[in-house]
């Protein structure tokens, strides 16, 4: 199906199943185009087909040149992604990481609240059926930073009949996802103070250091 024809018969009905897998193939194509690695271009394809989606579900969006609406759309969260990496290779560039149970003058219990809130405005952001999945990742990952799990141990629950080098992947793909997410939080428009944003900076700063040392 043309994309064209597939963003037309979205506007007109957000659950036309094959509209949605024409649309879903077409923002796959046009991130490959843009983005070299495969796992990223995924990602990012994946990312412009919900915003879109969400647009048309919410009867919101505006469009008057079909191509041109989609090329943006993954244009944009391609932009996301080297926003995300970046802040990523700025916050983990230093030679030494901070101890997270440190974080927030050395009280944990308070460095676990504010991580919380952290989580919370992320939470809030996303839409709601991706919302329980993302706190599931959060679970596991306050098991290991905070409980000394390893990591080893959280994949091999979330295993079941998947190979073990496919549930990991899978496992540090959506860790690192949250992660990310949590940074963008802070990137623009933070919710927090000034002073509480420099130091939720350091704090997931010292979760990336933790899932580096677990592995």
């Amino acid at each position: 199906m043309e994309l064209r024809e597939a963003v037309h018969r979205l506007l007109r009905d957000a659950g036309d199943r094959n509209a949605m897998q024409a649309l879903y193939e077409h923002t796959q194509a046009m991130a490959r185009h843009m983005v070299r690695e495969p796992e990223l271009a995924e990602d990012v394809g994946t990312d412009a087909f919900l915003a879109l989606y969400n647009r048309f579900e919410r009867g919101d969006a505006e469009v008057n040149d079909p191509v041109g609406y989609v090329r943006r759309a993954v244009h944009n969260k391609h932009m996301d992604l080297r926003r995300r990496q970046a802040s990523l290779a700025e916050l983990s560039g230093r030679e030494e990481a901070p101890e997270l149970e440190r974080e927030a003058s050395g009280d944990a219990a308070e460095a676990k609240a504010t991580l919380e809130e952290l989580a919370e405005a992320f939470f809030a952001r996303k839409v709601e059926r991706h919302r329980e999945g993302f706190r599931e990742d959060w679970r596991l990952l306050k098991r290991a930073v905070f409980g000394g799990e390893q990591y080893s141990t959280l994949i091999a629950e979330k295993q079941g009949d998947k190979a073990w080098k496919t549930a990991e992947n899978a496992f540090y793909k959506r860790q690192q996802r949250l992660r990310e997410g949590f940074l963008q939080v802070l990137s623009a428009n933070s919710p927090f103070d000034e002073d509480t944003t420099a130091r939720l900076r350091e704090a997931v700063r010292a979760l990336v250091y933790c899932q580096k040392s677990k592995t």
